[in-house]
């Protein structure tokens, strides 16, 4: 095979050892941070949370989404993205979630 060939290949090889290794690392990053998420919160008050979120009638659809996939994910399914996406739900409803649901607006 031409050289520039066979040295275009082991380059590109290369690369992608590196990147593949970039996402394994990342993926181990990320299951320690779900796995920290989901020891530091309770499933029963996990369950009260999204029970009340989804009770919320004033919620738009987006935030609705996200609490649907957050509680059909959770606990075993959940990746980092999600569980950004579920606080900030949940700080946006603090309020509410804080009240036990009796402010529904």
């Amino acid at each position: 095979m031409d050289d520039n060939i066979t040295k275009g290949l082991q380059d590109s090889l290369s690369e992608w050892s590196k990147i593949d290794k970039l996402i394994a690392d990342r993926e181990n990053k990320d299951k320690r941070i779900i796995s920290t998420f989901c020891a530091a919160n309770d499933p029963a008050d996990m369950k009260q949370i999204l029970d009340l979120l989804e009770k919320h009638n004033g919620m738009p659809k987006h935030d609705k989404d996200v609490v649907y996939e957050f509680k059909d994910k959770y606990p075993s399914n959940l990746n980092t993205k999600l569980i950004s996406n579920f606080l900030d739900v949940k700080d946006i409803y603090s309020q509410y979630l804080e009240s036990g649901g009796k402010n529904n607006d």
